[in-house]
């Protein structure tokens, strides 16, 4: 079944405590971000103050982490069913599934963390064999390691951003995964995520979130020429928490029509107790 972008984009908005879910989801990061940036002013005048600077790191690590949490409930109360957005609540829950969701994003890390570390190595252990030929050989090795040092650049630099757009593409069907299976290790599943990723409902969800994300922090980019896009800046989390539900919501509407064509769904969205704790979420409103 075709997902309906007109339903996606309404979805953000429908249910009761819309004003809540966004002074949690977009009001707490904008008003981080005011902090930071004042704080970052002050500091100019007043050097002491760039310690407080640190201090919203633990902030900004909770606010992560729970919004990264719920957005795997999004897409759990998608699977039962449910057609409005969960609530914020039950916070201790919240951060163990953005705990978790952080953990596929960092495995996914990991290959390139690990590219770096050897060809750091490797370039040290060049630089230290040189060194050890002494004479004009030095300067010889010098010079070619400056060459060689620049296409491993240019080329660790596109495979870095080749790896990167493959991860974006794929993070989120991980996280669908783990939404219907509880199991980090399932989430890189390739029986699991090749299906979903070949799909076209799927390529075409995130075909649109990328683009409107890209297209609203174009706009304010551009608008900071003019020095009116820093005044839109607060704003931004509140575009990008809208524009990431409604995109969850049909990722897991995607991973869902997959997923029952290949029969590799589990439980998590047939299961009654989950649709009746995620409607429960919403009519309540915590």
């Amino acid at each position: 079944m075709a997902i309906d972008y007109e339903d996606a984009f309404g979805y953000p908005l429908r249910g009761d405590g819309t004003l809540k879910r966004f002074l949690v989801g977009g009001g707490v990061p904008s008003l981080l971000t005011l902090a930071f940036f004042a704080l970052l002013v002050l500091s100019i005048f007043l050097a002491p103050v760039a310690i407080l600077i640190l201090l919203l790191a633990p902030a900004w690590l909770a606010v992560g982490l729970v919004l990264a949490g719920y957005y795997v409930r999004v897409v759990r109360a998608t699977y039962a069913g449910n057609e409005d957005p969960p609530a914020f609540g039950d916070w201790k829950e919240l951060l163990v599934d953005g705990g978790y969701s952080v953990l596929v994003g960092l495995g996914y890390a990991l290959p390139l963390v690990l590219l770096g570390l050897v060809v750091t190595v490797g370039f040290v252990a060049l630089v230290g064999g040189g060194a050890a030929m002494g004479g004009s050989d030095v300067e010889t090795t010098v010079a070619a390691l400056g060459v060689l040092s620049l296409l491993v650049f240019v080329l660790l630099s596109l495979l870095a951003m080749a790896y990167s757009l493959a991860v974006s593409y794929l993070y989120p069907i991980s996280v669908c995964i783990y939404a219907d299976t509880g199991d980090v290790r399932a989430a890189f599943s390739k029986e699991r995520l090749v299906p979903v990723a070949k799909s076209s409902d799927y390529a075409m969800a995130w075909l649109v979130q990328a683009g409107v994300l890209f297209g609203i922090q174009t706009f304010v980019g551009t608008l900071t020429v003019i020095l009116i896009g820093y005044l839109l800046y607060p704003f931004l989390p509140f575009a990008t928490f809208f524009v990431t539900v409604a995109a969850f919501y049909t990722f897991a509407k995607a991973y869902q029509n997959e997923s029952a064509t290949m029969g590799t769904s589990d439980t998590a969205r047939d299961d009654p107790t989950v649709r009746e704790d995620s409607q429960l979420g919403s009519e309540t409103g915590y």
